[in-house]
């Protein structure tokens, strides 16, 4: 992976990234992870897409969108977060999430400071 982050040097803003597709707990454990992150980095902010982009997932799901194409919108919306924040963090158990693997790649494509999240922080 690219870097880890170095906690000596500012971060403005960190990407919350992890599998949402399949997982019922995919709330609890971005916000637990979110908030933990809150504590250890209180000047950054922390870019939550669980829950900014809820209201957007819900619509694309009442809508004509199949579920692939409401994800390739999700995914596509989130890569724009993801160019205003300096540093990622990825939330244990995504591998085999498609929307993960596209966002750690683009993190480590544009040279992303990763954050690191302990499997321990999940509920």
């Amino acid at each position: 992976m690219s870097q880890l982050i170095n906690t000596e040097e500012p971060i403005l803003s960190i990407y919350l990234s992890g599998k949402i597709s399949g997982d019922p707990d995919y709330l609890e454990k971005f916000w637990t992870v979110a908030e933990v992150l809150h504590k250890k980095y209180p000047n950054a902010e922390i870019f939550n897409p669980a829950s900014e982009l809820l209201e957007i997932s819900e619509m694309l799901s009442r809508s004509d969108a199949t579920e692939e194409q409401a994800h390739d919108i999700l995914v596509a919306i989130c890569l724009k977060f993801m160019k205003k924040c300096q540093g990622i963090a990825v939330i244990p158990g995504w591998c085999g999430s498609s929307g993960t693997s596209v966002e750690v790649e683009e993190a480590l494509s544009r040279g992303m400071k990763f954050v690191p999240v302990d499997k321990d922080w999940l509920p």
